[in-house]
């Protein structure tokens, strides 16, 4: 190492030691905070005979792709709908859910409650139990 005419505490911090920094603590730390599992908002009404409730994306289940194989490439970091037209086309899930890469809907055993997971009913509030 070459010696410095600059005392050790004076010297700037380098911008790949901070780029560094970011990455390692912040990514993980970004990570923590989304949620779990994301209810894709519906955008037309389902027709009678179809689930009524909208699909669910678990972040969880897909780990071990990360962040940036889908964001901000296939989704946006907002709440964005999409149809199954959209996804037979090749975009959103069906960019991976397309029968090779990841099921497709269309596969044979695969039913409308693996991505439309009903919604829990909300337990009913007993009087007696609030303060």
């Amino acid at each position: 190492m070459r010696p410095s005419s600059e005392p050790r505490t004076a010297r700037r911090l380098r911008p790949w030691y901070v780029l560094a920094f970011a990455v390692i603590i912040g990514g993980p730390a970004l990570a923590l905070g989304m949620p779990d599992k994301v209810r894709i908002p519906i955008v037309r009404p389902h027709g009678a005979g179809d689930p009524p409730d909208a699909a669910v994306f678990s972040h969880w289940d897909h780990d071990s792709y990360g962040c940036v194989s889908c964001h901000p490439s296939i989704f946006p970091q907002r709440k964005l709908g999409f149809t199954h037209d959209d996804m037979e086309r090749g975009r959103y899930c069906g960019s991976c859910h397309d029968g090779q890469l990841a099921f497709s809907p269309k596969d044979k055993g695969v039913e409308c409650e693996t991505c439309h997971v009903p919604s829990k009913p909300r337990p009913e509030i007993d009087e007696d139990d609030l303060w």
